[in-house]
């Protein structure tokens, strides 16, 4: 039986694939958690067990045996899983991955591919040492490691660590990579992801952030009562602040409101919200969210025809004409013979000035004055009479005069 000897020859061959010590690699620094995590609920592992993640599956730095009844040629006393997770046994012309299969499992593959040249092979494979594992660490709202597993996606890896699950904010999960790099997923409603590029697989290494599901939105600035409140599904920005008992008027500058959602803070205006009946900024909140409504610091007042009766903020080096444009005249407004009222601390009328605007748009730029934070500027009707009483009486029914005054004194 000539191929007997060929086959034993092939056996000396085959044991240059000899036994080799894994190479044992230095872990990759863990990312530090937050400092004072908000609240963390730990699934009850000892700090170095893992969770096992189903059967021992093969991959690149095991270490096995393959041995065989009745032909010992076949055998491979030691033999390292390469990098690229392909071994190549003896008289088999081809490379076998075994990435991701069981001891078991290998040993009816080469059962299979074996029965090409014996009759009934048996063949068992041994797994002699494990590669060096680094677990997958998972902190935040819920904490514990599991055993990397080939195919472990990050649902299913999250189903395994078990835990209160409802504590997790699944819309912002962060994974970090070994080699350093995140990403950050989406795993919200995860009876629909199971298909979804948000749901990866784990590598060895992973280090998982659970962030906490926060129950509360703040809402703080000028508010009657700035705090924090509970969230219910679909809150609005008006709600919440409803429920700080709405904005100071005489302090709130609505127009420079910010929101902060996911630690991004951005303008917030909400003049056009409470007084123009524009609810595109009346957005819908997420729990953790932050309103803030500053104190108003510049700021005149526009009464008579204009489309904004109210304030307005004033911006360094505003003139007149800056702030009318924004404030809108009405079609009937007279232009000609505006007045620009200064208020005392003592909530008196100490001086007023007239001003002709056709004649700045002419090109009279001296009547442009610079504004001045209190200021009321009245513009009257075109073919009305209106007398200083008339401004008076307007600017105390809308308490205006009131606010003038506290802007002039800085007191609030």
């Amino acid at each position: 039986m000539k191929w007997f000897a060929a086959l034993a020859l092939l056996s000396v061959i085959g044991g240059s694939v000899a036994a080799q010590q894994p190479k044992t690699t230095t872990p990759a620094p863990t990312p530090n958690a937050p400092a004072t995590p908000v609240a963390t609920t730990s699934t009850n592992l000892p700090p170095d067990s893992l969770v096992q993640a189903g059967p021992y599956q093969l991959a690149p730095g095991d270490v096995i045996s393959i041995t065989s009844i009745g032909f010992p040629q076949f055998d491979a006393a030691q033999m390292v899983i390469p990098p690229d997770g392909t071994i190549s046994p003896i008289l088999i012309n081809k490379r076998i991955s075994v990435v991701g299969m069981t001891t078991n499992e290998l040993a009816k593959l080469l059962q299979h591919e074996y029965s090409n040249f014996v009759v009934n092979p048996d063949f068992t494979v041994t797994l002699v040492q494990k590669r060096s594992q680094h677990p997958i660490s998972f902190y935040g709202a819920l904490s514990g490691n599991l055993n990397p597993q080939v195919g472990l996606h990050i649902i299913d890896a999250l189903a395994r660590l078990g835990g209160d699950q409802r504590t997790i904010d699944l819309s912002r999960v962060v994974v970090t990579h070994a080699n350093g790099q995140s990403v950050t997923l989406d795993l919200s409603h995860p009876e629909d992801k199971a298909q979804s590029p948000d749901n990866i697989l784990l590598q060895e290494g992973d280090n998982v952030y659970l962030p906490v599901r926060h129950s509360m939105v703040e809402v703080t600035g000028e508010v009657i009562n700035p705090g924090a409140y509970k969230y219910h599904e679909q809150m609005t920005v008006m709600e919440a602040i409803a429920d700080a008992g709405n904005f100071d008027r005489e302090k709130a500058d609505l127009q420079d409101a910010t929101l902060t959602h996911d630690g991004k803070t951005r303008p917030l205006s909400l003049y056009g919200v409470y007084h123009e009946n524009n609810l595109a900024n009346n957005v819908t909140l997420q729990p953790g969210d932050s309103i803030f409504i500053p104190k108003v610091k510049d700021r005149v007042y526009f009464l008579g025809e204009v489309n904004r009766i109210g304030y307005y903020n004033l911006k360094p080096g505003d003139h007149l004409l800056d702030a009318l444009t924004q404030m809108g005249p009405s079609h009937d407004a007279d232009l000609s013979n505006i007045r620009v009222v200064k208020v005392s601390g003592n909530k008196k009328l100490y001086s007023v000035q007239y001003v002709n605007i056709q004649a700045i748009e002419k090109g009279d730029g001296k009547g442009n004055i610079l504004l001045e934070p209190g200021e009321v500027i009245f513009v009257p009707k075109r073919g009305h009479k209106f007398g200083l009483s008339d401004v008076l009486g307007a600017l105390t029914g809308l308490n205006l005069l009131d606010g003038a005054a506290r802007l002039v004194t800085g007191h609030y």
